[in-house]
C-alpha cells in the first residue's frame, strides 16, 4: 500500500489508454455485419474484397506490402497502439497517466515500470487471440508496431518499422515477419535511447510472443483480411 501511494494516477488518461489498447480489432466492424452478409452472395463484392491470404488460409501467407497498406483498420491499429502505449508509458513530450511522487522509493519506481509494461504487453494478447467458432491466432503486425513507438521511442521504432518492410520481400509469412521485427527492435530501441531497457524488452516480447505461441499451439499466425 505504501508503494502504491508513491505514484498518482490520472484516471481519465488511464481509461483512454486502456480503451485504445484493449479494444478488440473485430469490434471495429460492428454495424456492418448485416451489409457484409448480404454482400457475400455478390460476386462483385467478393471481387472488391479479395485478399490473397484466403487462397492459402491453411498455410502461412506472405505479408504483402500493397495488400496490408490498403487496409484502413491497419492504420487504425498502428495509431491506437502508438497513442495508447504513449499514454501509459509517457514520452519525452507527454506525461504518462501515472506520475511518481518526488519521494518515491526505488521499489516504487520498479513497480511502476512493471505495471506499465504489463498493461501494454497484455493488450497484445487481446489482438492476437480471436474465437469465432474456432480459436484463431491473428498476427497483430500494425498494432504491435504501434506499441513499439511507446515502448522503444519514436526514432528507434520508426527505423525498425521501415527496415522490416524493406526486408519483408525475403520473408515467407507473418511469423517470420514478426520474429525478424523483434530482433530489429532491440538494437534500435537501445541505440536511440528509448524510454528504458525494460520497455525495449517488452517491445521485443510483444513482437516475439505471438510467434512463440503460434509454434507451441501449432496454429499458424493469420493475416487480417479486409473484413477482419
Amino acid at each position: 500500500m505504501k508503494m502504491m501511494a508513491s505514484f498518482t494516477t490520472d484516471y481519465v488518461l488511464l481509461l483512454i489508454g486502456l480503451g485504445l489498447l484493449y479494444f478488440p480489432r473485430q469490434w471495429l466492424r460492428w454495424g456492418k455485419r448485416r451489409t457484409l452478409k448480404s454482400e457475400k452472395h455478390s460476386k462483385n463484392a467478393d471481387k472488391n474484397d479479395f485478399d490473397p491470404s484466403r487462397r492459402r488460409e491453411m498455410g502461412d501467407p506472405a505479408v504483402v506490402f500493397r495488400d496490408e497498406f490498403s487496409k484502413l483498420r491497419n492504420y487504425v491499429d498502428l495509431l491506437r497502439g502508438a497513442v495508447g502505449s504513449v499514454v501509459i508509458i509517457g514520452s519525452a513530450y507527454t506525461e504518462s497517466c501515472f506520475t511518481l511522487e518526488a519521494n518515491a522509493s526505488g521499489d516504487s519506481v520498479r513497480l511502476l515500470i512493471i505495471l506499465k509494461a504489463a498493461i501494454v504487453l497484455g493488450s497484445m494478447f487481446v489482438q492476437l487471440i480471436r474465437y469465432e467458432r474456432r480459436l484463431t491466432l491473428f498476427a497483430p503486425i500494425f498494432f504491435v508496431s504501434g506499441l513499439t513507438f511507446g515502448l522503444c521511442g519514436v526514432a528507434g521504432a520508426a527505423l525498425a518499422f521501415v527496415l522490416i518492410w524493406a526486408l519483408n520481400l525475403g520473408l515467407p509469412g507473418p511469423a517470420a515477419f514478426m520474429g525478424t521485427h523483434a530482433v530489429l527492435i532491440v538494437p534500435f530501441g537501445v541505440l536511440f535511447d528509448g524510454p528504458g531497457r525494460v520497455f525495449v524488452v517488452t517491445g521485443f516480447l510483444a513482437l516475439f510472443l505471438p510467434v512463440l505461441i503460434s509454434l507451441l499451439a501449432k496454429k499458424p499466425l493469420m493475416l487480417f483480411n479486409r473484413r477482419g
